[in-house]
């Protein structure tokens, strides 16, 4: 066996691109393809990359009849540092070589002494007469997964056959977005392009549709050969030329409209001629009278698509205005396009039974003699001014809703109500929170589970409460023996003893004194933080019934520090935590 083999790539003519690095990701295993002519240690690969001058590969420590994951990111180094034209990766254990320049679209031919053996990138490994030339398709225009394709570009795609010998275009389909652009004679009439041979192993197809692509669409390009059963689909974007659009204006409040584009639009900066923050950009107009004209101050984003418009005055209200928008660009600098949207102001909701029509107080005879309707018109003027008092007079009960009062109002109505947690700085939706349960709060007071309700709401953990008063006081018996030796008398006693603990040996007066009467310790599932432990000493404080006592809060056991060095206090002389220590 020769101690030098040979690995060709062929060469492919390029006429117009180089195939995508996409298709470059695929392979020949290196190790497979050399494991039948025995390639020993120290043995030198010769590498000749797309037609190229042969490169020389010495391997001092790999064996490709036992190539292992060690060795092969070894031979991957060591091929990348001695080729032009080609790159190894190692992939679980195999090395892989592939072209750089024409990516999968090459094989591999290796010979050696007697054996022969060919290889397909994307094909299977196989050896000797069992080759199969592999045809692929390569130089696609635009490329798989392109964005932002213009619309006049056209297709272009080439069939490479690894027999030498190109396909025939009648054993060839191309379908774009499902219609059948190539039907192995012709093209479609909605497309127009020619098909060459670029080169004795290539078929070459240039086309378009005669009208141009769609504006921001995703393109399928599907392709078979029916020969060698080649069957392939890839797709891109054209670009955006399509201008956003206003879809809908809705007004939310007296002051504020809501402004829906068809697409997202530019929203970066109100200073923006293009941006549609900018409150310049859009323009209010009186569809009736009497109506105020209004002016855009600010405008604020929603989400992509939708911002909110801040008026300067109310909107006269339930009388439709028309909205313009100007110079507002979406993501890709196409103008908004569209003429003014017609909607109607903010109607608030008005109370049942209430009827207030200025007009309607007038005189019948005034109403009558008002032939030219200036009358009408001045009245519907103070009818503006008149309903936008009553919406004022009907809003104020707002500021006695917690859910709706503003945050100025919050305050007081906690101070009303005498908030007694005061140490807490809540945030507005916390406010609002503890106003709708305060007063049951206040009613929960003195009760175990007042307190664990409390601590959830401030602090977060659902704790438990661990009471020790047990039965409280009562008469029993000592244990053991009367004076006399008889046994003693079952049922109460008559000495004072406590129901809280196990009896004792003997009665005593009260329980045991770490497990005080009417005392408790607050159980927590985590461990607290300082600020934590105070909020719930303040809280159950608060919230207790004045003769109880909490004695703890306790926590899961944290394990000790190891105490490597003398500690004041907790090292001892004699038996200290290292060791022992001896005072000299």
């Amino acid at each position: 066996m020769a101690d030098d083999l040979e690995v060709m790539l062929p060469s492919v003519q390029l006429d117009l691109a180089r195939e995508d690095i996409g298709d470059a990701t695929q392979g020949t295993d290196i190790s497979t393809l050399v494991e039948a002519f025995a390639l020993a240690d120290g043995q030198t690969l010769l590498v000749a990359v797309d037609g190229g001058a042969a490169q020389s590969v010495a391997f001092l420590s790999v064996d490709f009849d036992d190539i292992a994951a060690t060795t092969a990111a070894e031979a991957v180094n060591v091929i990348n540092g001695a080729l032009v034209g080609a790159v190894a990766s190692d992939e679980l254990g195999a090395v892989r070589l592939t072209s750089d320049v024409f990516g999968a679209a090459s094989s591999i031919q290796v010979t050696g002494g007697t054996a022969a053996a060919a290889f397909g990138f994307s094909g299977a490994l196989k050896s000797g007469s069992d080759v199969t030339p592999i045809t692929q398709l390569i130089n696609r225009i635009p490329e798989p997964n392109e964005q932002g394709v213009p619309v006049s570009t056209s297709l272009e795609i080439e069939i490479h056959s690894g027999n030498g010998t190109a396909p025939n275009a009648a054993t060839v389909l191309v379908w774009v977005d499902g219609v059948l652009a190539w039907d192995g004679a012709v093209y479609d009439p909605a497309f127009s392009g020619v098909v060459a041979n670029p080169d004795v192993a290539t078929l070459r197809f240039r086309f378009g549709p005669v009208s141009g692509l769609d504006s921001d669409v995703s393109v399928l390009v599907r392709v078979t050969e029916s020969v060698s059963g080649l069957d392939e689909s890839y797709s891109f974007t054209t670009e955006d030329l399509t201008a956003p659009i206003v879809t809908d204006v809705v007004a939310r409040t007296r002051s504020v409209v809501r402004v829906t584009f068809s697409e997202p639009v530019l929203q970066v900066s109100p200073s923006s001629a293009a941006d549609a923050l900018n409150p310049s950009n859009y323009l209010f107009t009186r569809v009736a009278v009497p109506a105020v004209d209004v002016v855009p101050m600010e405008v604020l984003p929603i989400d992509s698509v939708t911002v909110d418009i801040y008026t300067d005055l109310e909107l006269s209200f339930g009388l439709p205005y028309a909205l313009t928008v100007s110079n507002v660009e979406d993501l890709f600098g196409n103008a908004v396009s569209g003429g003014a949207f017609v909607f109607d102001s903010f109607q608030p909701e008005i109370p049942d039974g209430r009827h207030a029509q200025l007009i309607e107080w007038l005189p019948q005879l005034n109403r009558t003699e008002d032939t030219t309707g200036e009358l009408a018109l001045f009245v519907a003027i103070l009818q503006d001014v008149f309903d936008l008092l009553l919406y004022s007079v009907d809003d104020w009960t707002r500021i006695l809703d917690p859910d709706f009062a503003p945050e100025d109002f919050l305050d007081a109505m906690l101070l009303d109500l005498g908030n007694p947690f005061a140490f807490a700085a809540l945030d507005e939706t916390d406010k609002r929170r503890l106003l709708r349960v305060l007063v049951s709060i206040y009613k929960a007071k003195g009760t175990a589970q007042g307190i664990i309700d409390v601590i959830r709401f401030f602090v977060g953990p659902t704790v438990t409460i661990d009471v020790f008063n047990g039965g409280g006081w009562e008469l029993a018996a000592a244990d053991g023996p009367t004076l006399d030796g008889t046994s003693p008398p079952s049922g109460p006693g008559d000495e004072l003893s406590s129901a809280t603990e196990e009896p004792a040996d003997a009665a005593s007066l009260g329980p045991d004194e770490s497990r005080l009467l009417y005392s408790f310790v607050v159980v927590s599932p985590v461990n607290l933080t300082d600020e934590e432990r105070a909020r719930i000493l303040s809280i159950v404080d608060f919230m207790k019934p004045a003769h109880t006592h909490l004695v703890d809060i306790s926590e899961p056991a944290v394990a000790a520090a190891s105490v490597d060095h003398l500690e004041l206090g907790v090292s001892e002389l004699g038996g200290g935590t290292v060791g022992t220590w001896t005072l000299h």
